[in-house]
């Protein structure tokens, strides 16, 4: 890893509650941010983003869907300076991705881009997702707890 450029530089955030013999991550402000060059770490982030959304309870689908939305957006995405930082935040309502660093002025056209089954990223986004959000060079996804029974 020469220089920084192959390196991936993070944050982590979070706090455990007691729950029937483990810990596990609260819904109350969770956060792993990182840093990672644009190409050939997609797959890194999918595992992160599974683990992190999985430790709050979401159900398969939605992990999946969290997932694969973020790995869309990162293979999709030009960054400016070569490096992705994405942002996984949790609180009361939900998870949010903030996928930051694209190369400015490329974002909405990349959102409008067909990637797969004759469909627009942002429209595949928004079937995987509550919301997408793009602002300047900044992605952001997000997805409400699903309701629960009991």
């Amino acid at each position: 890893m020469g220089g920084g450029e192959r390196g991936i530089t993070g944050h982590v955030s979070a706090s455990t509650v007691p729950g029937r013999g483990f810990e596990r991550v609260s819904r109350h402000a969770n956060v792993v941010s990182m840093s990672v060059p644009s190409q050939g770490y997609a797959p890194v982030l999918r595992l992160v983003a599974g683990g992190f959304v999985g430790a709050l309870r979401f159900g398969f689908d939605a992990i999946d869907d969290l997932q694969l939305a973020l790995e869309l957006v990162l293979r999709s995405g030009v960054f400016g300076n070569g490096r992705a930082v994405v942002r996984l935040t949790s609180d009361e309502h939900g998870v949010t991705i903030t996928v930051a660093g694209f190369e400015r002025g490329t974002l909405g056209r990349r959102l409008e881009e067909v990637v797969g089954e004759d469909m627009e990223l942002g429209r595949l986004l928004a079937r995987l997702v509550d919301t997408v959000d793009a602002q300047d060079d900044t992605l952001t996804l997000r997805r409400a707890y699903e309701a629960t029974t009991t």
